[in-house]
C-alpha cells in the first residue's frame, strides 16, 4: 500500500509539471484519477479545478473547487481554492458570490484576487477602485492577458482609447 501511494504522488506530481507547462488536457486526465483518493483528494482537486479553469470550462472548474473546500476546510490549497473559485464564478457572471470567494484570498494570491476584485469594480461602474488596483501593480502583473485586458477596458472607460491601444 506504501509502495502505491508513493507513486500515486510521483504521478500527482507529474500532473503538476503538466499543469505548470500549460499541458491542462493531460494533467487533467490524472488528477481525476486520484479525487476519491482521501489523502490525494486536495491535491488532485486543486490541480483539477485550476486545469478545468485555465482550459475555460469554469461550471467544472467550480465543482472541483466547490468540493475542495467544502470536503477539505483544513487543507493547504483553500487559499488557491477561493482564488479560483472566485475567478471561476466571476467568469459566470455570478459577481456577488465571486466577490465573496475573493475576499478570502491572502498572500501569496492577493494580487490575483484584487485583480479579479477590480473586475468586479469595473462591472459595477466602480473605475476609481479599478484604477487604484492598477496603480498598485507591477509592469510585470500586465504581461498577464486578464490584467492587460482590464487596464486596456479602464483607459477606453475613462476616454484614453489612443492610450488603451498603446498598450498592444
Amino acid at each position: 500500500f506504501i509502495a502505491v501511494h508513493v507513486n500515486a504522488e510521483a504521478t500527482l506530481k507529474m500532473a503538476d509539471t503538466y499543469l505548470k507547462t500549460k499541458n491542462y488536457l493531460k494533467a487533467k486526465e490524472i488528477y481525476i484519477k486520484y479525487i476519491e483518493d482521501s489523502k490525494l483528494a486536495p491535491d488532485a482537486l486543486i490541480g483539477l479545478g485550476k486545469s478545468e479553469y485555465f482550459l475555460g470550462n469554469y461550471p467544472e472548474a467550480s465543482i472541483y473547487l466547490k468540493r475542495l473546500l467544502r470536503d477539505f476546510k483544513d487543507s493547504p490549497h483553500v487559499n488557491e481554492g477561493n482564488l479560483y473559485m472566485g475567478l471561476s464564478l466571476l467568469k459566470l457572471g455570478k459577481i456577488k458570490d465571486a466577490e465573496s470567494f475573493l475576499n478570502k484570498v491572502h498572500s501569496p494570491y492577493e494580487k490575483q484576487a484584487m485583480v479579479g476584485k477590480a473586475w468586479i469594480a469595473f462591472h459595477k461602474g466602480d473605475l476609481k477602485f479599478v484604477e487604484q488596483v492598477l496603480n498598485k501593480l507591477d509592469k510585470k502583473d500586465f504581461y498577464d492577458p486578464e490584467t492587460a485586458l482590464l487596464k486596456v477596458k479602464y483607459l477606453t472607460a475613462i476616454g484614453k482609447p489612443v492610450d488603451a491601444l498603446k498598450e498592444f
